[in-house]
């Protein structure tokens, strides 16, 4: 099973996390802010697979675009990307920003190009480190650590 905790901030911020009940890993960590008008505002995924979404015409992203989702593990921030088929050696990850708050993902041959960052160590200011970083690759899931 699942168990869910819902954080309300008093600046109007709101904090949802879903653990799993037998291992006790973080399944997802959702942030939402209101609106300038008060309403409530879209959720921010910050950890977890985002759900599929459809517009009002039914029009989604194809299922073989890239899929970027962040899976944290009990020792490690993991991300991985889903629909990745070149070999690992094709992928580099590197740190970078003007405070080495970024990593930055790109393909050799130029097909794939991704910045991000792990809010949880902004919020600490504590800065990334590039001998930190693995890489693997299977199933064509780039699973960065």
């Amino acid at each position: 099973g699942k168990k869910k905790v819902h954080y309300a901030f008093g600046d109007a911020l709101e904090l949802v996390e879903e653990y799993d009940d037998e291992t006790h890993l973080l399944l997802a960590r959702k942030w939402r802010k209101k609106t300038a008008l008060g309403g409530a505002g879209s959720w921010d995924v910050e950890v977890g697979e985002p759900s599929n979404s459809c517009d009002s015409l039914n029009i989604s992203e194809s299922n073989t675009n890239p899929r970027f989702f962040r899976c944290d593990t009990a020792k490690s921030f993991q991300w991985r990307v889903r629909n990745m088929p070149y070999p690992l050696l094709n992928y580099s990850v590197t740190v970078e920003g003007d405070n080495l708050d970024m990593l930055v993902l790109r393909t050799a041959n130029k097909k794939y190009f991704k910045k991000f960052d792990i809010p949880d160590m902004k919020r600490l200011n504590l800065q990334l480190s590039q001998k930190a970083i693995a890489l693997s690759h299977s199933n064509n899931t780039l699973i960065i650590s």
